[in-house]
């Protein structure tokens, strides 16, 4: 038994970070979904996934229309409550607010970002950073740091199966997407550093003033 609704049960972020991996181990899902925040598609997803796969979702973020999507999960039968037989299989548990999303990213199987528009997602960059598989929303600046199939997927916004067939795709291949991941990891080392970011700067910087 996995509880996360009640952070005041767990002495420190370690704490629940371990009791959710002892879930983990018993329960042995065949995939665990790392959702940052609220977003629109991810549960009819998520529904689509767990008709063929063990899948475990994790809703990490807080906000206003928590209860609202928390309704939404019950609907479609996802939300994943204290008690639930199966545990956390095939449904979601609502982590909240999270002060160390770090953490959660390392657990995940893979990550999934379904908004309708975005500019540069820090979310992204981060779960790309982690070495997390990401599947994300073909919108604002994600093209250009996903090369589909190469370096994450890339999904037509609003289409839940383009998510589902993504899902899929991550865990029929798992020396793939570990490879996806790889190649993510190192685009975002070699591009999006400290020292590749000063010295983009520094470049555009004498370039103007040359």
């Amino acid at each position: 038994h996995f509880e996360s609704f009640d952070r005041s049960f767990y002495r420190d972020f370690a704490a629940l970070n371990a009791a959710f991996l002892d879930a983990l181990e018993r329960e042995r899902p065949d995939l665990v979904l790392c959702v940052i925040m609220t977003c629109e598609l991810w549960t009819e997803t998520l529904d689509l996934a767990r008709a063929t796969y063990r899948v475990c979702g994790l809703w990490i973020g807080d906000g206003p229309m928590r209860a609202e999507w928390e309704e939404r999960l019950v609907r479609h039968d996802l939300l994943a409550r204290p008690g639930d037989p199966g545990h956390a299989i095939g449904r979601v548990r609502v982590v909240g607010w999270s002060e160390s999303v770090i953490g959660w990213l390392k657990c995940a199987d893979v990550f999934m970002l379904t908004s309708r528009t975005e500019g540069s997602s820090n979310a992204m960059l981060e779960a790309m950073a982690c070495g997390c598989p990401v599947i994300v929303s073909s919108v604002g600046a994600a093209p250009d740091y996903i090369a589909h199939g190469r370096t994450g997927w890339l999904c037509r916004p609003g289409m839940a199966m383009d998510f589902a067939n993504a899902l899929k795709a991550a865990l029929r291949d798992s020396m793939q997407t570990r490879s996806i991941a790889s190649a993510a990891r190192e685009m975002m080392e070699t591009h999006e550093s400290k020292a590749a970011t000063m010295n983009a700067l520094e470049a555009l910087y004498r370039a103007i003033l040359s």
